[in-house]
Order: structure tokens, then C-alpha cells, then sequence
């Protein structure tokens, strides 16, 4: 036990409880310990009064922090006259509650074996604003102590200036949305007031609820732009990523001090819609998936860049639920997102196969599936209308109507792309820059040679919708997704079609009838056609001129033809 803690909470106990004045009204706080988790208990509850939540500055300043400490009545209730305190209307406070299983009637402090737990409320606030009529607060007492000493340091490279909270998280990451955390979990807690520029941090991780080893925690800030001292909507919030990585990096907390591990902002927490959404529905089970089986994660994204999933994550990414145990039924709530009736979303799948903990993570060899229209070429879509209520994405194999949820392709760690101008020459009349190209590329197995159809859109290796530009020295550029159909041998180099480059007249989105083709193109017999093309993955595809001529910097041109 801490001497100095304990001297103090020694003074606290004969020094406070005479401050008040006779004359002045109370303020009165009452309210519930809940020990239902707590496998036994041997000894009286206590609570503490403090006016920090810091670990630090309690364990080094507990003249500073602790304010009071009292018994809990037998019944779990306690009522406290804060006047008698010194804390009037408008302090703020914050509480911890323990059971002390080896109290033998000196100094009361939680120490091994005893049980702690915090006050936080519904909003994941852990502070308590005194009024002069104050409601009722619960604190649930869950938490095992442990004994080791553990830090996390680094620096904060954010450089906006601000009340900043750098939070220790070591339970399992369900959501997109902070809120939907387990405030159980949350094993390290510190408060900053930073100046502009990057400043450094150190978080001490609170022995409480976890011992060490602790595997796959979540070291994450929140900038509290509104100063309300909550993560809500409109505050920005970041995490630890290091060498080109785009999900933030799980740390496993052994003891000491982890050093360098710097944070920074990289989202805005959204405002909820305020719309009831849901989207349910199942996939296809793919061979291998089992109750054993990694988990597979459904996710639920922006409607207009599949690639943007891989690439940036936190910018596409909208919520995403977890699916285990061999299940492929799903349900997801959307009402926490800024997703609204009528918007655009992707529905995938990620079996995260060599998944340990943290958020969805697609590495080398995992498996994608996309809910997809399958059914003619004309009306292939891979996203969703999203209606108030209930969305339901189920596989349907119908003539004509057909829509799969297979996870079919595997995840390949590149990053490629492909470069491109069109050729002036040759462009239909009437085109303008209101107006969007749809680009396509599609591996060779899923075209007929000479006709030059699509007939499996599995086979479809990259799309994009891009504004249209009238300059013709305007570069063009797409990526390919990362991940390809399982039915594809070698994801080094693959022969492709830059198929479509469709001038979208009516502006649906979708290849459709009346739309200006365009190709990187070869001429058989005095016709202009697609022409085969093999790309190299994981590097920037620059097409040149198709017939060699180094004068000619065009690679696409519209061939006079129609969708």
C-alpha cells in the first residue's frame, strides 16, 4: 500500500467530516454499489471521492485527489453530505468503489485480491457535475486487483491544441462506434491539456480487471473539441499506426514501460442519423468455416469505392459487426452512423482468418465476399439503396435476379493501379464534364474472346466512377481490389481487359444502354477493339500507346460504339 495514501486517507477520515457549516443547506448525494460481481466478500465496501480519475496523479498527489472515503451500508446504499466535504453546486467529481477483502481495521485501500470499480455513466463519462439536487448514481464493483506496474508512452503528434484523453482499451472491439466499448475494459485513462504542436504522453495501466499478459490492447485518443468530457460526435479520434499500416496496431502489455507509441487523430466521431436502419441477412458459408473457425467480420461500407476498404479504412468504413462460432446470420445496427435513407453502401465480408483480437484486419490469404448483382452485365451493382428500417441482403439465385454473398476471393497485400488518358480524337459528341466515366477492369477468364462480354463479374478486378475532363492530358487513374477471385493462379502478373471506360450519358452509375465506350484497344481487320493487357500487381500500371508509337501518349480511346 502506498504510505502516502494511506496517511492521507487517514487525515481525510478525521479532517473532513467537520467542514461543513450548521447554517448552509446540504447537498446530498445517494446512491447504489453493486457487488453481484464480486465472487466473495470478506470485508466492508468503501468508497472513494476524488476530483480526478487520473492514475498518476492519485497515486503521487493523494493529498491533492482524494477527497473523502466512507463505508457503504450493508444494503449496498450510501448517502453523503457533499457540503461537508467542501464540494458545492457545479464541482465535479469523479468515484471509485472497493471491496476490501483483507481490510483488519487500519487504512482502507484496495490491494490484491480486493475488487474495485468506477463510476461511469451511460455516455462514457467517468465525471460527476454536483447540483444542488443531485440524482442517484450506481457504481458496479467488477473489477479484480491486480499487483504489477505497467506504462504506455510516446507522443501525441496531433497539432491542434486542447483537452485531449488518451484511453487504454483491453476489450473486444464489436463496432465502428467508441460507444458501443465496454467501459469494463478500459484499463488506462489520462487527461490532457495540450499546447499546439506534439507534446509527449505516459498513461499508467491501472491494475484493475486485467492481469498481465494483456493481449491485443487498444491504445487510442480522443481530441474533446467541444470540452464536454465525453468521445461524442464532433470530437476526432486517432490511434496507434506505424509503418504504412492502415488498422491500428494491438499492443500486448507485459509490464514496464512501452515506449514510442505515437498517436494521432485521423477521424471525426460521426453525429448519428437519428434513423432506425438495420441491415440483416446471411452469406454464404465458405468450405472451411466452421464453429472452430477465425470470425467472420461483416462490414458495412461507403457505396462508392470497394478499394477504399483496404486502403482507407476509417474514411470508407461505416460499422461492421462480428459473426462467429460457424454462424453466417447477421444483424447490424446503424443508427449510431451518419448513414441516412437513400445512401449507398457496400456489404462485405471478411474472414479474418489469423484474427487475435482488435478490428477487422485483412492480411495475406484471408477471404472477401461482396454482396453482388450477378445477373446480367448491364445491371451489375455491388452496393445497396439503404430503406429506413429493416435492410435485408440475403444470396437469391433467380433467373435474371440474382444477387450472391459468396466469400470467394482471397486478400492479396498489393497495391496497384492503373494510369491512363483518353485519346481526343474520336470522342463522341455532346460530352461534357457534368458528367461521370465508369472504369472497369476485367481478368481474361471473364470475357469471351471476339465478342468481348463479361460473364462472370467475379471477374471483375477493379471499378470506379470518375468525373469526366474535357483535357486530354488528364491521367486517368483506378486501383485494382486486393482481393481476386479464388479461382485466379497467379495474382503476380494477370492478362486483363481495361474494358470498360464508359462515358455514363444517363448518369445511373451502371453500365447501361446508350453509353459511350472507350478501351485500351487494338484494330483487327480495321475495327477497334479491347485489347488484352497483362498487369503487374503491386506497382502504378501506366498504359501506353497500344500499337508502340512512343509520339502517341494515348492508351484509351472510344472505339464508336455503344453500351
Amino acid at each position: 500500500m502506498n504510505i502516502k495514501i494511506a496517511t492521507f486517507l487517514l487525515l481525510v477520515s478525521v479532517t473532513f467530516v467537520a467542514c461543513g457549516e450548521k447554517s448552509t443547506p446540504p447537498v446530498m448525494l445517494n446512491g447504489t454499489v453493486d457487488l453481484s460481481e464480486v465472487p466473495q466478500t470478506h470485508g466492508p465496501v468503501f468508497l472513494c471521492v476524488l476530483n480526478t480519475l487520473d492514475y498518476d496523479k492519485i497515486i503521487n498527489d493523494p493529498f491533492g485527489t482524494i477527497l473523502e472515503v466512507i463505508n457503504i451500508n450493508d444494503d449496498g446504499t450510501f448517502s453523503i453530505n457533499l457540503m461537508e466535504m467542501g464540494i458545492s453546486a457545479g464541482d465535479t467529481l469523479y468515484f471509485i468503489a472497493f471491496a476490501d477483502n483483507d481490510y483488519n481495521k487500519g487504512i482502507p485501500f484496495p490491494t490484491l485480491d480486493d475488487y474495485v470499480g468506477f463510476y461511469i455513466d451511460s455516455n462514457w463519462n467517468p465525471s460527476f457535475v454536483v447540483r444542488e439536487t443531485n440524482d442517484e448514481i450506481a457504481l458496479k464493483v467488477n473489477r479484480r486487483v491486480y499487483e504489477y506496474e505497467a506504462k504506455i508512452s510516446g507522443r501525441i503528434l496531433d497539432e491542434s491544441e486542447g483537452t485531449f484523453f488518451v484511453i487504454v482499451y483491453a476489450g473486444d472491439i464489436v463496432s465502428m462506434s467508441p460507444s458501443a466499448f465496454d467501459v469494463d475494459a478500459i484499463i488506462g485513462y489520462k487527461k490532457i491539456t495540450k499546447p499546439a504542436g506534439s507534446c509527449p504522453y505516459e498513461v499508467q495501466i491501472m491494475p484493475y480487471g486485467y492481469n498481465i499478459p494483456i493481449q491485443n490492447a487498444l491504445v487510442f485518443i480522443v481530441h474533446d473539441v467541444n470540452n464536454n468530457g465525453i468521445p461524442d460526435p464532433g470530437d476526432r479520434i486517432g490511434f496507434y499506426i506505424e509503418n504504412g499500416d492502415v488498422v491500428p496496431r494491438m499492443l500486448n502489455i507485459r509490464g514496464g514501460t512501452i515506449q514510442n507509441i505515437d498517436l494521432m487523430t485521423m477521424m471525426d466521431i460521426p453525429s448519428p442519423s437519428g434513423y432506425n436502419i438495420t441491415i440483416e441477412g446471411s452469406f454464404t458459408k465458405p468450405a472451411g468455416y466452421s464453429a472452430h473457425s477465425r470470425p467472420v467480420f461483416v462490414i458495412i461500407a461507403d457505396g462508392n469505392d470497394i478499394s477504399s476498404i483496404f486502403a482507407n479504412p476509417f474514411s470508407a468504413i461505416k460499422e461492421f459487426t462480428r459473426v462467429e462460432n460457424g454462424d453466417n446470420t447477421f444483424s447490424i445496427d446503424l443508427s449510431r452512423t451518419s448513414l441516412v435513407p437513400g445512401d449507398e453502401v457496400i456489404v462485405l465480408a471478411l474472414w479474418d482468418r489469423d484474427f487475435e483480437g482488435g478490428f477487422p484486419n485483412p492480411t495475406t490469404l484471408d477471404k472477401v465476399g461482396i454482396y453482388q448483382y450477378i445477373g446480367v452485365i448491364s445491371n451489375y451493382q455491388y452496393s445497396i439503396t439503404l430503406q429506413e428500417g429493416t435492410n435485408t441482403v440475403q444470396p437469391s439465385r433467380k433467373w435474371l435476379e440474382s444477387w450472391e454473398f459468396d466469400i470467394n476471393k482471397i486478400y492479396y497485400p498489393f497495391h496497384t493501379s492503373i494510369e491512363f488518358k483518353i485519346d481526343p480524337a474520336g470522342r463522341p459528341s455532346g460530352m461534357d464534364e457534368n458528367h461521370n466515366l465508369i472504369l472497369m477492369a476485367v481478368h481474361d477468364d471473364g470475357v469471351v474472346d471476339l465478342l468481348y462480354d463479361i460473364i462472370d463479374v467475379n471477374y471483375i478486378l477493379g471499378m470506379a466512377i470518375v468525373p469526366y475532363r474535357q483535357d486530354s492530358e488528364y491521367v486517368y487513374s483506378f486501383d485494382i481490389f486486393p482481393a481476386l477471385d479464388e479461382r485466379i493462379a497467379d495474382p503476380t502478373t494477370m492478362p486483363i481487359y481495361v474494358y470498360y471506360v464508359l462515358y455514363d450519358r444517363d448518369a445511373d452509375g451502371m453500365p447501361s444502354s446508350g453509353d459511350d465506350i472507350a478501351a485500351y484497344w487494338e484494330e483487327l481487320v480495321f475495327v477497334k477493339v479491347p485489347k488484352k493487357w497483362n498487369l503487374i500487381s503491386d506497382s502504378v500500371n501506366v498504359l501506353s500507346s497500344p500499337n508502340g508509337d512512343p509520339n502517341n501518349p494515348y492508351a484509351v480511346r472510344f472505339l464508336g460504339s455503344t453500351y
